[in-house]
């Protein structure tokens, strides 16, 4: 009962995992053997909750208040 996935869409997973995990977009575009990063950002569907994540780790503003 489970339905059949094509390789691109494990490439698609692939990469958007590991940005979640902490990679950058120059790393992944290499690992997925892109000449050019324009088409590996096709792969990299960011929702709203990788957005918040993203936001939460690196603003200045948060780590002001971790200061604390």
């Amino acid at each position: 009962g489970i339905p059949e996935v094509g390789m691109h869409c494990f490439r698609r997973t692939f990469a958007i995992e590991t940005l979640r995990a902490g990679g950058d977009v120059v790393s992944v575009s290499r690992l997925l053997g892109h000449s050019r990063i324009e088409t590996t950002k096709r792969y990299l569907n960011q929702n709203d909750a990788d957005l918040k994540n993203v936001h939460e780790r690196t603003s200045p503003v948060s780590k002001l208040a971790n200061m604390k």
